[in-house]
């Protein structure tokens, strides 16, 4: 089996130095929730492929010329979200031909926007990703949206009651120019703890030594992921 990522930039998904894939923070909480999960690291499997944003993008437009992409009538801000989607969906089908394996993908964007849009945008733009790999007849396609930001899921295991209550953190401002965003809010708490600043190695290196424990997480964007990927990982299994 294979995963195919593709997020925003290197602290997320990651991002490719020459050939070689270097793993973001989502991608290591990916593979700690599959290891958890199923006793498999797609990490330590060299199970993982990568693919950027930008060549998302070049690839929808690409395919977009040739007709390729399909239903692309979406609402302003979604489209994109669609047509990332059945690019990726067509990547993964393509992986899993050339390899003569299951092959699943994970979509990662964050949610982004102001509180008074944080909750329908999110079920907007997760519904827009849906439909794109169902467009492409790809079943074996996980978005992962957290809501407003990725640091919104961490800042679950650091605060001071650990996984509880965790839904108040996703109505944090998605603009990181604005007081109170979550990004402030973790680099703060970090601070508070003795734990270092919110770097991507130094998150990474709390997600490996269990300070932040991604199993024990609890709230609804990221429950709707995990869910997402396990039920997908278990449709791969029986389809490996």
């Amino acid at each position: 089996m294979i995963l195919l990522l593709s997020g925003e930039g290197p602290s997320d998904i990651g991002t490719l130095n020459g050939q070689e894939f270097v793993p973001g923070v989502m991608t290591l909480l990916i593979d700690q929730l599959t290891e958890a999960q199923w006793g498999y690291s797609f990490l330590d499997g060299q199970s993982v492929e990568f693919v950027s944003k930008k060549d998302l993008i070049d690839m929808c437009k690409t395919k977009k010329k040739s007709a390729v992409l399909v239903g692309l009538k979406k609402g302003k801000g979604t489209a994109e979200f669609h047509k990332n989607a059945q690019a990726l969906a067509i990547l993964s089908k393509n992986l899993a031909n050339k390899e003569g394996c299951a092959v699943g993908c994970v979509l990662f964007r964050d949610c982004d926007g102001v509180r008074a849009s944080a909750r329908t945008r999110w079920q907007e733009k997760w519904d827009s990703m849906e439909e794109g790999f169902k467009a492409q007849g790809f079943g074996f396609g996980v978005p992962m949206i957290p809501k407003p930001k990725s640091e919104s899921w961490i800042l679950c295991a650091l605060q001071d009651s650990p996984h509880r209550d965790c839904d108040q953190l996703e109505d944090l401002p998605g603009n990181d120019s604005s007081s109170g965003a979550p990004k402030e809010v973790l680099a703060q708490k970090l601070l508070e703890l003795g734990l270092g600043d919110s770097s991507t190695a130094n998150l990474m290196r709390l997600v490996r030594e269990g300070k932040i424990d991604v199993r024990q997480i609890n709230m609804p964007s990221y429950n709707a992921f995990k869910n997402r990927l396990n039920s997908t990982l278990r449709e791969m299994l029986r389809n490996a």
